[in-house]
């Protein structure tokens, strides 16, 4: 009886466990992106994991807007089936649809000039 109590517990620890890391996965930000539009140039960096995008597509602060896209800011990839997972600056390609937010203040110009806090990739 007692080896059965604790198979149970060990049992229900897991459960617990993996739901709690199922539950830690990446997520987008609650509150809306600065821009959402599809990315017509990516231009990375020299050492290829930063760089900067044009997108072009709807923010209030007009139609297009470059984004620096530095190599620690988080870049996530929606899969069709709705999950999220981590990507890479080599995930950004022109033809991809993006939601962008942004981190301080926008630079005006044309198109305008922002660094970037978060990029999903929208499937």
């Amino acid at each position: 009886m007692r080896a059965a109590v604790r198979v149970a517990l060990a049992v229900a620890v897991a459960a617990v466990a993996a739901a709690v890391v199922a539950g830690c996965g990446p997520h987008a930000p609650t509150e809306p992106p600065a821009m959402e539009g599809t990315i017509a140039t990516a231009t990375p960096n020299a050492g290829g994991n930063a760089g900067s995008i044009l997108v072009e597509g709807k923010a209030s602060f007009g139609d297009k807007a470059t984004f620096e896209i530095q190599g620690t800011m988080p870049i996530l990839v929606q899969a069709k089936n709705g999950m999220l997972t981590s990507g890479a600056f080599a995930d950004l390609k022109p033809g991809l649809r993006v939601e962008v937010w942004a981190d301080g203040p926008v630079r005006e110009s044309y198109p305008v000039q922002a660094t970037a806090s978060m990029v999903l990739v929208v499937q």
